[in-house]
């Protein structure tokens, strides 16, 4: 059985550059960049048809009206105004497929976007799209608490005492 640390080690080497701490491709950041300047501009429809680009007339045809449509119904009024947004994952099955999870601070809640994409030859080119507000459901086996790390503040730790105190 290999050791974790020697696995680590294994996968730290034998992975991408960008896997290692380094920036993803830039044709991923730009897609995404491109996608959450739209959504901020209130045009769904020009998110996801930027975004998705590549997918052509079956695309449009059968996944876009779906996801523009949920995507329109995310106004001030239900999830309040965007206000930024950040990658909080990055997977990848292979060097030609990675998956990016992101997280959009809206006002009332975050939704986390994963977006995958695809290396066919020389370029990223959007593969799907998901969207999601439950983090246990993005992340499942990630966020179980074996996985978590806690990191006590000052405050927490003064409050916890205060409650133990009797």
């Amino acid at each position: 059985m290999i050791r974790p640390t020697l696995a680590l080690l294994l996968v730290i080497i034998l992975c991408p550059g960008w896997l290692r701490g380094e920036e993803p491709p830039r044709e991923c950041r730009d897609l995404i960049a491109g996608f959450f300047t739209s959504l901020r501009a209130n045009d769904a429809t020009r998110a996801v048809t930027e975004l998705m680009a590549d997918k052509g007339k079956w695309g449009v045809q059968t996944e876009f009206p779906k996801i523009i449509g949920v995507l329109q119904g995310m106004n001030e009024s239900t999830v309040g105004k965007l206000h930024d947004h950040q990658v909080v994952a990055i997977g990848h099955l292979g060097p030609d497929y990675l998956i990016m999870v992101v997280m959009a601070r809206y006002d009332r809640q975050p939704l986390f976007f994963r977006f995958a994409f695809y290396r066919a030859q020389d370029r990223f080119t959007t593969d799907t799209l998901n969207m999601n507000s439950n983090v246990g459901e993005v992340f499942g086996e990630w966020i179980r608490p074996a996985n978590l790390t806690v990191t006590a503040t000052a405050a927490a730790t003064a409050t916890e005492a205060r409650s133990v105190v009797p």
